[in-house]
């Protein structure tokens, strides 16, 4: 069942910003608060909207993410809404999402209570599919994404996982540093209802070992779901050619 803010959520505040159809926005409850620009692509459209919302990576900022990946041209064109949470240094020196804190990976505390709580507000302020609500992420973004869809599957249909790490994977500020350069040691945390996820990751990451994607093939097959691994090399041109490759292969 999905939960509500509550009685002690915050309304947001809302001013425009200087980019074209974006807003700055501000939800918070019992957990904290945290800031976001949302993007709201012009015309009535036909219908509910699909919801993205983006979590950008350390040392990032909302609008950072947002300039860098022209989600908001994308979202123009194919009329999607989409949120931009912004990590504040006083929760994190170098912005970074605290998807290693045990008091932040779970539902209705911490973070993901605060992330789960903004969605819930744009989907009642705005008319948003709640079939199509989607949560994507980078670098620390992409483990605080994957925090998101284990904690709250009935509110994201789908995750997007790029350079991070999976649900549960370290504890601690420490065990964070070892697993992104060794790889996990603990075992992915389990979900009753594990939702539609991709994962990006480049075999040359120097920041989060590419090791890091074996973990969500033992967690595909926990599940007993189907996957792929899909492998880009470059072809005679130079250009990117994608290769399947059952996983587990080099």
């Amino acid at each position: 069942m999905t939960e509500r803010p509550g009685p002690a959520a915050i309304k947001s505040a809302e001013r425009s910003i200087d980019r074209p159809g974006a807003l700055a926005r501000r939800y918070g409850n019992q957990a904290g608060s945290g800031a976001y620009d949302l993007f709201v692509p012009s015309g009535s459209g036909h219908g509910p909207r699909p919801l993205v919302v983006m979590l950008h990576g350390c040392s990032q900022t909302a609008r950072d993410f947002a300039i860098g990946t022209r989600m908001d041209r994308l979202a123009e064109e194919q009329g999607v809404i989409v949120a931009y949470p912004d990590q504040p240094r006083s929760a994190n020196m170098i912005k970074s999402w605290n998807w290693f804190r045990d008091s932040d990976q779970h539902r209705g505390r911490g973070e993901p209570s605060i992330l789960a709580g903004l969605t819930q507000r744009i989907m009642e302020d705005f008319d948003v599919d709640p079939a199509r609500v989607y949560v994507a992420g980078l670098s620390s973004g992409g483990a605080a994404a994957a925090v998101m869809a284990k904690a709250y599957p009935d509110i994201y249909a789908a995750v997007s996982i790029h350079s991070g790490l999976a649900s549960g994977a370290a504890g601690s500020m420490a065990a964070a540093l070892s697993t992104m350069r060794r790889g996990a040691v603990r075992q992915p945390l389990r979900t009753a209802h594990p939702v539609p996820t991709i994962v990006f990751h480049g075999d040359r990451d120097t920041t989060v070992a590419p090791r890091q994607s074996s973990p969500w093939s033992k967690s595909l097959r926990l599940f007993e779901l189907n996957y792929r691994t899909i492998r880009l090399t470059s072809g005679p041109s130079g250009e990117k050619q994608p290769q399947s490759r059952p996983p587990g292969c080099g």
